[in-house]
């Protein structure tokens, strides 16, 4: 086979290899299942169900969790009010000012698995263009049994009450989230994302 017929023989290979994998892309964007959103209220007791962040192995069917109040604090008075240590900023490094504490009940309704639990690494505190992670120091501060991690699991039939607090995490963020920013924009507890997005709008509230 000459050079030439090689030559449109592999062209024609690439073209066509183009043209499916164009196709399964139009086709995967035109027919993937968009999450259903479901927003709840503060004082609602949320249902966890079989929905997920990242994997559908996060097991949490069992569990719910009620928002029941929200307040923004400054950093320092989150300390003080809580009477907790956390470790020093190191110096020069970006320290938050504001501090969302949001006081939560999480309940275990009855899963006897014990593969099943909560981690709060992926839920976050939203707005429109916000996303507030837990602060680990913070957090580590409040509850020294979990050993710095996000995870745990409750006793069948029982429950839990918790501060979770949420700061700005970077100085880019802080320049837009000041405290009327805070104040007056709508606020989501992100539980879940897929099959179902759950949400609590939380209404923020001052010291």
């Amino acid at each position: 086979m000459g050079m030439k017929k090689k030559g449109f023989l592999l062209s024609a290979i690439i073209a066509t290899a183009g043209v499916v994998w164009g196709m399964r892309f139009w086709y995967l964007n035109n027919h993937a299942q968009m999450p259903v959103t479901e927003t709840y209220q503060m004082n609602e007791v949320v249902e966890y169900g079989d929905n997920f962040f990242n994997r559908s192995g996060e097991l949490r069917e069992g569990y719910a969790i009620e928002v029941k109040n929200a307040k923004i604090l400054t950093y320092d008075e989150f300390k003080q009010k809580y009477d907790i240590t956390p470790p020093e900023k190191a110096a020069g490094s970006y320290c938050p000012e504001f501090v969302v504490d949001l006081e939560v009940t999480i309940f275990n309704r009855g899963t006897e698995n014990e593969e099943c639990g909560i981690d709060l690494f992926n839920t976050l505190f939203t707005s429109s263009c916000i996303r507030m992670p837990i602060d680990l120091d913070l957090w580590s501060s409040l509850y020294p049994q979990l050993g710095g991690s996000y995870t745990f699991r409750l006793r069948e039939n029982s429950s839990m009450d918790f501060h979770l607090p949420y700061i700005v995490e970077n100085e880019s963020d802080a320049r837009i989230a000041d405290r009327d920013y805070m104040l007056d924009r709508p606020w989501y507890l992100n539980i879940s994302l897929y099959p179902v997005k759950k949400r609590i709008e939380i209404v923020l509230c001052e010291q």
